[in-house]
């Protein structure tokens, strides 16, 4: 039994393939866009405190509009673009007219009923030969007829009658459902035929290649190594290894803040021409000499040590 390839031509099942394909990417996207901000207070334990830090309504509003900056203009792209691809899909679906599939029935070619004897299919046969054999019948240009489709459609008539009268085309029609036995096998692929018409193979092999050679590895090992790179907690493990370093038992506040100021985290922040002309101001005027020690900020010597041992790595 052979088998053929058949690609949508009508618009049929494609836009159901694809319309699927785009709503595995898009929504999560959406999803991620639309859900809030992540609370990252169950990371860690919270003490509580009325302690309130001095301009904290503007440290509160710098973070607010830090976190909008990082809404990931890509994705959005990208959920815009699925979504208009989703739409289009919608529309084909809804204004494509679904092709009538017809099983193939003697009866119905015949125009007879399903309860007509066999003397009554034999007589109605003899006056379907007369009108419709090939050499007795003209093809009509104004219906598209063609010396072709009329042969076909008397061959037809001719098969339905053989169905009804004759034992072995009976057996082939009750087994295989057709008067000329077992058929080759149709095989739907829901893609338009212009994908694989001549011309563009080249261009799917290369989207093919882009795919699954390149996109899929680079997002699979970003997920991993990027839950590599993280703790439970979501912090850095670099953070958490430099945190331990630093860490004393009898270490003071400047201390603290200089474990923290170990973390990884602040390069994202931090970077660049501007970062480092920033950094370089504010280390000038803590380190500048004051009247009343021997630092204008309140440093000691052991904290001057301190941030040059960071300058040095």
């Amino acid at each position: 039994m052979s088998s053929d390839y058949s690609y949508d031509d009508q618009a049929q099942f494609f836009p159901f393939f694809i319309l699927t394909l785009t709503g595995l990417v898009t929504l999560p996207i959406t999803y991620n866009l639309l859900q809030s901000s992540k609370d990252d207070s169950h990371l860690a334990p919270r003490i509580q405190t009325d302690y309130k830090i001095q301009h904290g309504d503007v440290v509160a509003s710098l973070r607010a509009a830090q976190k909008r900056k990082q809404r990931k203009i890509k994705r959005a792209i990208v959920a815009v673009a699925g979504w208009g691809l989703m739409g289009l899909m919608a529309y084909l679906i809804m204004t494509t007219n679904p092709a009538e599939q017809k099983l193939w029935n003697p009866y119905d070619i015949l125009g007879i009923s399903e309860s007509a004897s066999e003397d009554q299919i034999k007589s109605h046969y003899k006056r379907l030969g007369i009108k419709f054999h090939p050499d007795k019948i003209q093809p009509d240009p104004a219906k598209n007829e063609t010396l072709e489709s009329l042969n076909e459609q008397y061959i037809e008539i001719t098969k339905a009658y053989q169905v009804l009268t004759d034992e072995h085309v009976r057996n082939n029609y009750i087994q295989y459902g057709h008067p000329d036995g077992k058929q080759s096998m149709s095989i739907g692929i829901a893609l338009p035929k212009f994908i694989v018409s001549d011309g563009n193979g080249k261009y799917l092999v290369v989207l093919y290649t882009g795919l699954l050679g390149v996109l899929l590895p680079y997002l699979v090992g970003s997920w991993w190594y990027g839950t590599k790179k993280r703790s439970k907690e979501g912090v850095l493990m670099e953070s958490a290894n430099n945190l331990f370093r630093h860490y004393d038992e009898e270490m003071d506040e400047s201390g603290i803040i200089a474990a923290l100021s170990a973390g990884k985290e602040f390069e994202s922040v931090l970077k660049g021409d501007q970062a480092e002309s920033g950094l370089s101001k504010i280390e000038s005027r803590i380190s500048a000499e004051g009247a009343a020690s021997l630092f204008a900020s309140g440093f000691s010597v052991k904290d001057k040590q301190r941030l040059e041992d960071l300058d040095s790595g």
